[in-house]
């Protein structure tokens, strides 16, 4: 399998568990098509400061252009959020 990795950080160690939620959008990529949609919520312990999140791609036999996808981030508990989105490409791996 392959995936996108998508890593995920606070600026500091916090003295509690913080959480942040997590969705893929697809912006020229297909979700259930291209890739396996991810929505959930992302918890960091207490001292964590990096979290990966992974998304899987889907292989197809058609020949693509490169194909993008975002990762969002919404819905903080206990934490601010600098930078809501993340880009991903896809290339054609057939």
């Amino acid at each position: 399998p392959v995936y996108l990795r998508f890593d995920v950080r606070l600026s500091k160690p916090t003295s509690r568990p913080v959480s942040v939620r997590v969705r893929t959008k697809g912006k020229s990529a297909t979700a259930h098509y291209d890739f396996v949609p991810r929505h959930f919520r992302l918890r960091f312990r207490a001292g964590a400061t990096h979290r990966v999140v992974r998304v899987k791609v889907l292989g197809n036999e058609r020949r693509e252009r490169r194909e993008r996808l975002q990762l969002v981030l919404s819905r903080p508990h206990l934490v601010r959020i600098a930078d809501r989105t993340a880009r991903g490409t896809i290339r054609d791996d057939d």
